[in-house]
């Protein structure tokens, strides 16, 4: 979905993961580290357009958005 939206092949990630906290690394990379780790994450595609935020697992799969701006 994200790719449909514009996302490159690069992203910028924030995440309680310290294997992609502030770091710019392929987006599949991000991904795969981010999706269902439990804790936080945002990982910015477009900066300031395009992202994807997973929330903190509380019960069942955590929320997870994309976020876009048009």
């Amino acid at each position: 979905m994200l790719k449909n939206h514009g996302a490159g092949e690069f992203c910028y990630s924030l995440s309680d993961c310290e294997e992609i906290e502030s770091k710019e690394l392929p987006l599949l990379t991000a991904l795969e580290k981010a999706v269902g780790y439990i804790m936080p994450s945002i990982i910015s595609c477009i900066s300031g357009k395009l992202a994807y935020f997973e929330s903190e697992q509380s019960y069942g799969p955590p929320p997870r958005f994309i976020l876009k701006r048009p």
